[in-house]
């Protein structure tokens, strides 16, 4: 599925190419906040990966910008439901993006200031 392998292989790899870039040997990681950030990006991602799964398992049709009109009460509880619980999701993911941001501008800032021409 495109958006598994977006989210959870090219924006990773994007990430992790920045780590590396921008942090000291000693703080590849990123330190706690890096990898704080990491897992909160990961359980967000994957939650939301998780919503299609599932709307996929309950025949829930996609595309729709609401499920008022689909016929089956049922399926179209199911389908607000999992789309209520992406969009928790996403805000994770966000959250987690802002967290590695605000850590590898971290990074940068101390690394600055060790690089000082002398």
């Amino acid at each position: 599925h495109f958006h598994t392998y977006m989210i959870m292989g090219v924006v990773l790899f994007i990430l992790g190419y920045l780590f590396y870039l921008f942090s000291s040997k000693e703080n590849l990681g990123g330190g706690w906040l890096g990898k704080g950030g990491f897992w909160v990006f990961v359980v967000g991602a994957y939650g939301f990966l998780l919503m299609f799964y599932l709307g996929g398992m309950h025949s829930i049709p996609r595309r729709y910008n609401s499920y008022a009109n689909v016929q089956l009460d049922s399926v179209s509880q199911t389908g607000a439901h999992l789309a209520y619980m992406a969009v928790f999701c996403i805000i994770l993911v966000l959250i987690g993006l802002l967290i590695m941001y605000v850590a590898l501008i971290k990074n940068l800032i101390q690394n600055k200031d060790q690089v000082q021409p002398k």
